[in-house]
This record gives C-alpha cells, sequence and structure tokens, in this order.
C-alpha cells in the first residue's frame, strides 16, 4: 500500500467516526432535552401540589376560626339562658 491509499483510508475512517460522533451528541442533546422537560415537570407538579395544601390549610384554618367563633357565640347563650334560670 502506497501513503496515498492509506490517506485515503485513514480520512474515510475519520470522517465515519465524525458522523458516528455527530449522531451520538445529537442523542445526548435530545436525552439531557427530554431530562430537563422530565425535570421541570416534576418542579411545576410538585409546586402545583404544595399550593393545593397550602389552600386546603388556609381553608381549614379559616372554617376552625368560623367554628370557634360560633361556639363561642353559643357558649355566651348559653351561659345567659343558664344565668336567667339560676335567677329564678
Amino acid at each position: 500500500m502506497n501513503t496515498k491509499e492509506l490517506d485515503s483510508t485513514s480520512k474515510d475512517e475519520m470522517k465515519k467516526e465524525i458522523e458516528s460522533l455527530k449522531k451520538k451528541t445529537f442523542y445526548l442533546m435530545i436525552g439531557l432535552l427530554v431530562m430537563s422537560i422530565a425535570y421541570m415537570s416534576s418542579a411545576i407538579l410538585q409546586s402545583k401540589q404544595y399550593a393545593t395544601i397550602q389552600d386546603y390549610y388556609y381553608d381549614s384554618l379559616e372554617d376552625y376560626r368560623e367554628l370557634n367563633q360560633q361556639l363561642w357565640e353559643q357558649n355566651q347563650v348559653s351561659e345567659e339562658i343558664l344565668s336567667h334560670l339560676q335567677s329564678r
């Protein structure tokens, strides 16, 4: 084999290797993109779940305050009735 044939074979092998590396790089980029999308979706879903739980907590807290206020008012009325009955 002469040097021209070696150079030609070597160039063909390098071109094949470069094309192979281009494909691998492309697939790696696609993989990173898919992983990034999955991570962002997970983060958004987690934020939404947290917001839902927080809303539920604040709604429950408000319901507790209203119930506590109603019980206090009922207690006042009961004390007035009891006081009125004892005074007779």
